[in-house]
C-alpha cells in the first residue's frame, strides 16, 4: 500500500509539474494553394459572390445551404450558400474591380487589398463587399527595390465600432511640451 500511495504522488506531482512546449525556432512556412480545402460559392439575393465579409448578421433574413458541390467559371466550390437579406438593410454589393475603378485612380500598378486589417487573397471580381458599411479607403503606394513597379496598397476600413472609435478619436499634439515648460 505504501509502494502504491508513493507511486501515485510521484506520478500526480510529475504531470502537475511538467514543462510547457516552447518552440522558439525560426521557421519558414509556404503556402500551398492546391491543399486548401474549397470554399462554397456564396449567393446574396441571388447574385454570387465568392465571399462576402462585410454582410452582418443583423442584414440576414434567411439563409440555406446546399450541400452539394458546384463548378462556376471553371472554379468549383464545396457547396452553395444561399443569403437572403433584410429588405430594410438591402446590401449594395460591389465588386473590388468595380470598387477600384470608381473610387481608385491608379495607374497601371499591382493592387493589394486589404479588409479591416485583413489581407484580401481572392479573385478582385469574385470578391464582394457591401459598400454600405464602408467606413474608410485608404490608398497608399508601396515602393519596391531595384526598380520595379510600385505596388498598390487599398485598405478598406468597415463600419465596425472599434473602426468608428479609432476614427472619431482626437489627437492633440504639443500638449507634452506645454506640460513640461510649466
Amino acid at each position: 500500500m505504501k509502494f502504491f500511495l508513493i507511486l501515485l504522488i510521484a506520478f500526480v506531482t510529475t504531470q502537475s509539474f511538467a514543462q510547457a512546449k516552447r518552440d522558439t525556432t525560426f521557421k519558414v512556412i509556404y503556402v500551398d494553394k492546391s491543399k486548401q480545402a474549397m470554399q462554397p460559392a456564396f449567393f446574396i439575393n441571388g447574385k454570387f459572390g465568392n465571399a462576402i465579409n462585410s454582410l452582418k448578421p443583423s442584414q440576414i433574413e434567411n439563409m440555406n445551404i446546399v450541400n452539394r458541390d458546384t463548378s462556376i467559371a471553371g472554379k468549383n466550390y464545396r457547396g452553395q450558400i444561399y443569403i437572403k437579406a433584410k429588405i430594410d438593410s438591402e446590401p449594395k454589393l460591389i465588386s473590388l474591380t468595380k470598387l477600384k475603378e470608381k473610387y481608385i485612380h491608379f495607374e497601371k500598378i499591382p493592387i493589394v487589398f486589404t479588409l479591416d486589417g485583413n489581407l484580401i487573397n481572392a479573385s478582385y471580381d469574385d470578391y464582394f463587399i457591401d459598400e454600405n458599411s464602408l467606413l474608410t479607403i485608404i490608398v497608399d503606394k508601396l515602393p519596391t527595390s531595384n526598380g520595379q513597379p510600385e505596388v498598390g496598397i487599398i485598405k478598406l476600413l468597415t463600419k465596425t465600432e472599434e473602426n468608428i472609435k479609432d476614427r472619431n478619436k482626437i489627437m492633440i499634439r504639443g500638449v507634452i511640451d506645454v506640460a513640461k515648460n510649466n
